[in-house]
């Protein structure tokens, strides 16, 4: 028993009689035509919706079944009970009822299984349109015996949502009654339901005698002529009441019976006293023996009731309109009008003693166990009050619900049982908790830490284990105090000491993969290296590749952060094939997504990770998923970040607010909070961002989350110190914050604070110290191949590598963090020859062209016009080019519009040659090269050689002396040399000239 409940059980195999006894609808004996109800029906078919309201025993189902094999229509008939109040277990026979009924090979009909759960209303549209998906049109939904859903059931939520998408052939029946209930109320607004109340259901004079010819046969005796009239008068149109009547032997009751206000229930028990007693007392037997089931096949009926012919006696019955319903199947099974077995439970505790009463219950729950009915046996045993059949069944079958989805049913179970029969058997509890956690985690934690200490006294290491691996992965994801943490991870610690065996495959990988992650989020960073590489060993296996796909993003992290994106890479690798071994399961593709956007950052792929984002999100919102997108909205709101990508800014700041309302992680809201202030740093006040982070710091601290929170917090404060010149409060921070650094994750925020760092050692003029910080934090960027910013900081990162470059600090690594962050070079390296510039045009000594680093060939045919055009903006400055003085330049003989349209034709084929199309700008009847992708030698050398007389100008020597060295450093000869016969190069080569004889001279007044 200790190890079954946690083993994946398939889904049970039930005897297909019993099944489609729900989904089935009833065989009709003789009956009444109703012509002018019949009318009444095809006028309300207009509409989608039929709501048919009417007290029991008024023939509503008779109605419709008589209704639907007149017209010949198709239908699902869903026979609604007590226990679809669950609306998983609706589904779950819909689901089976959708796919007996589809007309071609079709993917199953998804489970509302707890993933659903908070998008219940999304699930239930995309639900019902598959399975109308399925019907052949014209066709027909019923739903009988509606009312016994309760009025605070989510079902009523999921229908009315659902009935929307209801197509055209198709109607909806609902049989009930009670009336419609209010979440019902826009559809009555859209005029989608047609309302059929119980009036027209009462019988007529001329009907009520119909009825009286069928029981009696053609030819009804004077004495029953007579009666017709008072009879009808007595019931008031009543169907069942009239059957009653005619079924006493012509003995009516008391005229003051029928026309008290007694409830319907207590006027038919009356009249059922009646006809019970006519009856053999063979047929009272099969009738009381058999009344505790929901439904019996013959054999069962034998079973009770120790009659041999108790199949015949239920066949009349139906056949005689005792208010038994036969269904059809592989065996005919029968069921009794809700009335009609009310009452026979009553007679039969009212006839039998107790301990005879209990047997059958007991004998009935047996029978229905036995046909794999186990929803039918569980409410059986448990009114029997057998707590230790009910508690077997419950935990062989725990997992099958939980993967159906029917947490609540199975929820409603456990707790109907007595306390102290859960608390002997803690696995009672762990499946409680399994059943809370999706809609109620707090007290889902609660269970689970009584399921613990329960595990733990009865000495069951395998139930101990795997609550106590649970509680981690809750506390982690959705918990609001991390301190339990270090307690439960010791625990576990010390319980798989070395040399331990663990109970099974599965309990290791989910004790491994809820171990890792509680160590590197506790910064225990020995034993999260160790437990880590446990478990991506686990990857070998199917079952630890699915179990990843659920609890994996802190490995993840911790795989980057600590500098092995080769295994992340091959850890996603082996994620997309679990999730192509199963290419219809929604759920996979989006935590895979979940997986592949927080990949996708990290190596800085913004726009797939965005692309990737938004295909998940759109998964989420159009199955009901969207609770687990909330990673999707973290990782690619920082991808956005690292864009500055303005249109998605404002598209993910405004679903921050949401996400910080559903998703109850603190780590989730943590970064929801981050992000909001680096949005508001982006949009220029400092202050609101500031004021979020230090506001929202305090609510979180106290509650195990410190170190996380430090990480988290520090790097953006910093910043903001930065930005707004607090140095001293900069580093009071930083000093504070000294205890958390031990933790493993925290080289990517020190990565971050080196940067900042050196900025403030420049800005105040220390540079060799700034040097010095720069080189460690670039050191541990290399080594732990750090390029992804989680905070809008790219100004700064630029700084740093222009000054990385010109010092030979790191050079790779910084040249291909510009190129993944594609950031814009600063002011000062703007000339510089080490940034990696996008483009690169060399117009001194020759004419080269370097995109991405390699050299343009044209070949034998060279697009001469567009590169003449280059030269020409190059040679009149490369900046606010008049457009009319380049249409001038390279098209003298054209008029005005045609050397237009050449220049913009020479354009468009200029920016497909530089593959940068940003890099060239036309703008207000004006042409540029865009400086932030385009460097050119010629004007890099220009703008040096004059930086270096200016700072010679004012007195400082050494700097302009250094410049004009490197201005030297950049003349390669003259401009364009092979096109000197061209005289608009001729300005510019003569200017150019001139600048490189002088700028060894150390006087400014030699310079030009």
């Amino acid at each position: 028993m200790k190890n079954q409940p946690h083993a994946v059980i398939a889904r049970r195999s039930v005897r297909k009689g019993l099944m489609l006894a729900k989904l089935t609808p009833p065989t009709l004996p003789k009956i009444v035509p109703r012509p002018r109800l019949f009318r009444e029906l095809d006028r309300a078919r207009k509409r989608s919706i039929v709501w048919i309201t009417a007290p029991p025993g008024a023939g509503k189902t008779t109605l419709v079944a008589s209704y639907l094999k007149a017209k010949r229509l198709p239908c699902v008939w869903y026979q609604v009970d007590e226990g679809d109040a669950d609306p998983a277990t609706l589904f779950y026979y819909l689901c089976l009822a959708g796919e007996s009924r589809s007309r071609r090979r079709k993917p199953s009909l998804p489970l509302l299984t707890a993933e659903y759960r908070p998008g219940l209303s999304v699930y239930a549209r995309r639900f019902f349109e598959s399975l109308f998906a399925r019907l052949s049109t014209p066709a027909a939904v019923i739903f009988d015996n509606f009312q016994l859903i309760p009025a605070a059931s989510e079902v009523h939520e999921a229908l009315a949502s659902a009935f929307e998408t209801i197509p055209p052939g198709i109607t909806v029946f609902v049989l009930s009654r009670q009336p419609t209930p209010p979440i019902m109320a826009s559809l009555h607004a859209k005029q989608r339901i047609a309302l059929f109340s119980g009036e027209p259901l009462r019988l007529r004079e001329e009907e009520a005698r119909q009825v009286v010819q069928l029981h009696r046969g053609p030819r009804v005796t004077s004495q029953d002529e007579r009666a017709i009239g008072h009879w009808y008068q007595q019931t008031n149109g009543w169907m069942a009441g009239l059957i009653l009547l005619l079924n006493t032997g012509g003995r009516g009751p008391r005229d003051e019976v029928l026309s008290t206000t007694e409830t319907p229930q207590v006027v038919f028990d009356y009249l059922a006293q009646e006809v019970l007693g006519q009856l053999a007392p063979d047929i009272q037997r099969v009738l009381w023996t058999t009344a505790f089931a929901p439904s019996v096949t013959e054999a069962m009926a034998v079973s009770l009731s120790g009659i041999a012919e108790a199949g015949v006696h239920l066949q009349r019955l139906a056949r005689g309109g005792y208010f038994t319903e036969q269904r059809a199947g592989d065996q005919p099974t029968y069921q009794y009008h809700s009335l009609w077995r009310t009452f026979l439970q009553q007679e039969a505790c009212r006839l039998a003693d107790p301990e005879s009463i209990h047997t059958v219950q007991q004998r009935t729950a047996a029978l229905f166990e036995e046909a794999g009915q186990i929803d039918a046996a569980i409410e059986l045993w448990l009114t029997a009050q057998e707590w230790a059949q009910t508690t077997t069944l419950l935990l062989t079958h725990a997992p099958t619900f939980m993967q159906d989805g029917r947490m609540d049913t199975l929820a409603r179970w456990i707790q109907t049982l007595p306390p102290a029969v859960r608390e002997q058997t803690p696995w009672l509890q762990f499946w409680l908790g399994n059943c809370l956690s999706a809609v109620n985690p707090q007290e889902a934690l609660r269970v689970f830490e009584q399921a613990a200490l329960q595990f733990e006294a009865a000495g069951d290491l395998a139930g101990h284990l795997l609550t106590l691996a649970v509680l981690i992965e809750m506390t982690i994801y959705a918990g609001r105090d991390w301190r339990p943490l270090h307690i439960w991870a010791e625990t576990i610690l010390d319980l798989t000491k070395q040399g331990t065996q663990f109970p099974s495959a599965e309990i290791e990988c989910r004790v491994t993969l809820a171990v890792s992650n509680a160590m590197i989020v506790m910064g225990r960073g020995m034993q999260a290296e160790i437990w880590s590489k446990r478990a991506i060993r686990l990857l070998q296996t199917s079952q630890g590749t699915e179990a990843m796909l659920h609890v994996g993003p802190t490995l993840m992290l911790w795989l980057f952060f600590t500098g092995r994106q080769q295994e992340a890479n091959t850890l996603l690798a082996a994620l997309d094939h679990e999730r192509q071994k199963n290419p219809g399961n929604l759920l996979s593709e989006i935590r895979y997504l979940c997986w592949f956007c927080m990949w996708g950052w990290q190596v800085c792929r913004f726009a797939e990770t965005c692309e990737a984002a938004e295909h998940g999100l759109d998964l989420g919102e159009n199955s009901g998923l969207y609770h687990f997108t909330t990673p999707f909205q973290v990782s690619s709101s920082y991808a956005v970040l690292s864009m500055r990508d303005r249109h998605r800014w404002n598209s993910f700041a405004k679903r921050l607010p949401d996400l910080l309302e559903k998703c109850p992680s603190m780590f989730i809201q943590t970064h929801a909070i981050r992000l909001q202030a680096a949005f508001a740093l982006l949009e220029g006040d400092m202050g609101l961002a500031k004021l979020l982070l230090t506001r929202e710091r305090s609510s979180f601290q106290g509650k195990g989350y410190d170190d996380i929170l430090q990480m988290l917090w520090i790097p953006p404060l910093l910043h903001l110190c930065y930005r707004t010149g607090q140095y001293a409060e900069m580093e009071a921070e930083w000093m504070t914050s000294i205890t958390w650094r031990h933790h493993p994750l925290a080289l990517f925020d020190a990565w971050h604070y080196y940067l900042i760092q050196s900025c403030i050692r420049e800005a105040q003029g220390r540079c060799a110290e700034a040097l010095q910080i720069l080189r460690e934090g670039l050191k541990i960027g290399r080594e732990c191949q750090f390029f992804a910013l989680d905070w809008p900081m790219q100004d700064e990162v630029a700084t740093c590598c222009a000054i990385a470059l010109e010092k030979g600090i790191e050079v790779d690594y910084v040249r291909e963090l510009i190129r993944r962050l594609n950031l814009v070079p600063p002011e000062q390296a703007r000339a510089s020859t080490t940034w990696p510039w996008a483009i690169r045009v060399q117009t001194l000594g020759r004419f080269a062209i370097i995109i991405d680093d390699k050299p343009v060939h044209f070949g034998r045919k060279v697009p001469r016009v567009p590169l003449m055009l280059l030269q020409a903006i190059i040679a009149h400055g490369g900046q606010a080019v008049a457009t009319a003085t380049l249409c001038d330049l390279l098209w003298p003989e054209a008029d005005g519009d045609a050397a237009y349209r050449s220049m913009k034709m020479a354009l468009s084929r200029l920016r497909k040659i530089l593959k940068h199309p940003e890099a060239l700008v036309l703008r207000d009847g004006h042409v540029s090269l865009n400086p932030l992708y385009c460097w050119v030698d010629a004007l890099a050398f220009e703008r040096v050689a004059k930086d270096s007389f200016i700072l010679l100008g004012q007195g400082q020597q050494e700097k302009g002396t250094r410049q004009a060295m490197h201005a030297s450093t950049l003349y390669g000869g003259e401009f364009l040399p092979h096109a000197s016969e061209i005289p608009w190069t001729h300005p510019c080569r003569a200017r150019l000239t001139r600048l490189a004889a002088r700028c060894g001279h150390s006087s400014p007044h030699d310079a030009l």
